[in-house]
């Protein structure tokens, strides 16, 4: 039995977590799971992006998103802003 890796994103706070899918049970991109968020400490809808970076950049260059698309854009988008200065702000130390 193989298993893949799939991010899911928090629908709330846009943390990203990583669960496990057996390979055949896996689930479309865009999928709503409830799962346990660390940072909001409470039960979330997360939505499935199986890999967030691929995700990521097959939205940028898509024209026309569907709303929930956009939103998930939007939070992938803030959060590669917000890594990037954290690793400017490491690398100045």
């Amino acid at each position: 039995m193989k298993i893949v890796k799939t991010d899911m994103i928090c629908s709330v706070c846009a943390e990203v977590l990583s669960i496990q899918r057996k390979i055949g049970k896996q689930k479309k991109s865009g999928h709503i799971k409830d799962l346990w968020c660390p940072i909001c400490e409470k039960r979330r809808k997360f939505i499935e992006l199986k890999d967030k970076d691929i995700y990521y950049y097959k939205l940028l260059y898509k024209n026309k998103k569907t709303d929930i698309e956009q939103y998930v854009f939007d939070m992938l988008d803030k959060r590669k802003e917000l890594d990037n200065y954290e690793e400017k702000q490491y690398r100045n130390r």
